[in-house]
């Protein structure tokens, strides 16, 4: 006689779930070298491409978040003068795994306040709609 289970719930096996623990565990595991070299990474390509970085910070493992502010000519015709830093700030999102850095197509235009609230918020909600 065999048996059939008429219960609903999914049936996973013992090796999958130690799989998606042990990934799932990797995963947050890499935010530590995130914090330490992901964001030294980003600001070294930054100012490969001559970037004025305000503020760098890993808000998840393997994403780093950059506010870079936008610098206008000076409007004296002296050339001496420092250009002038304006209150517009761009938030961009870069991808970094290991040594590899690639920016995002995420792209925000803050001012003031709103440039120094890390968009964590927002990034956990896109991953988790990727999810």
């Amino acid at each position: 006689m065999k048996f059939v289970s008429n219960s609903s719930w999914p049936k996973y096996s013992v090796r999958a779930l130690a799989v998606l623990v042990t990934l799932a565990c990797c995963y947050f595991g890499c935010w530590g070298p995130t914090n330490r070299r992901g964001v030294a990474d980003v600001l070294k390509r930054s100012q490969e491409q001559s970037l004025l970085i305000v503020d760098a910070k890993a808000i998840a493992p393997l994403f780093v978040v950059t506010h870079e502010e936008h610098v206008l000519p000076s409007l004296s015709s002296n050339a001496s003068d420092d250009p002038f830093v304006s209150d517009l700030t761009t938030r961009r999102i870069y991808f970094w795994f290991f040594g590899h850095v690639a920016e995002l197509p995420y792209e925000q235009d803050v001012s003031g306040k709103q440039a120094i609230e890390a968009p964590r918020l927002k990034l956990r909600r896109c991953l988790l709609a990727f999810c």
